[in-house]
């Protein structure tokens, strides 16, 4: 067994991170008082921010699925990787 990888530690990271940046641009694109501009604008911003979000997903659950990172060792908090040793990174 080893320690739970760090790649998807730094990816869990970076999902969340970008989930964050979408909801807070979701937020801010349905609060009220905007001209047509700024709405676009945001709009815009939100489109993205949602296709980074979803890439990150993507990459994160990729990754776990490759490497089975996601599967703890009973008892305790390293990683069951697959039998042949491969780390799918």
């Amino acid at each position: 067994m080893t320690p739970c990888c760090l790649t998807r530690q730094t990816l869990a990271e970076q999902f969340a991170l970008a989930a964050r940046l979408y909801a807070e641009s979701a937020v801010k694109l349905t609060s009220l008082g905007k001209s047509e501009v700024d709405y676009i604008r945001l709009r815009d911003d939100t489109i993205e921010a949602q296709r980074h979000s979803e890439a990150a997903f993507r990459a994160f659950i990729q990754h776990v699925a490759s490497h089975r990172c996601s599967v703890a060792a009973p008892g305790t908090m390293h990683c069951a990787l697959p039998s042949d040793g491969a780390t799918g990174i």
